[in-house]
């Protein structure tokens, strides 16, 4: 047995478990000033809202034409994308989540 590769790929599993661990902690900061913010937390609804409306057109309606239907698939993409950015903003990754 390569104890050399065990010892690596259990630090890996370690380091990510950690980084984890770190991003959520961060999150429950950032949701936190967000609440104590007017400004924050009038965005934040705004954000939500929108991506309730491209839910809700993705989701709900049905389409009547192909043009309809490539709509909703780029409102997928849309929604996908914002959701990413949130997650990522959220737990201290500003580049890559406004980037």
């Amino acid at each position: 047995m390569n104890w050399a590769l065990v010892m690596t790929e259990r630090w890996a599993a370690d380091n990510l478990i950690l980084l984890h661990k770190q991003e959520e902690a961060l999150r429950a900061k950032s949701l936190a000033v967000i609440e104590l913010s007017t400004a924050l937390s009038d965005h934040w609804n705004l954000v939500a809202e929108a991506m309730n409306i491209v839910y809700a057109f993705t989701h709900d309606y049905v389409h009547e034409s192909e043009n309809e239907l490539t709509l909703q698939y780029l409102g997928i993409r849309l929604f996908n994308a914002a959701a990413a950015s949130i997650k990522l903003a959220l737990s201290g990754n500003y580049q890559q989540a406004f980037a």
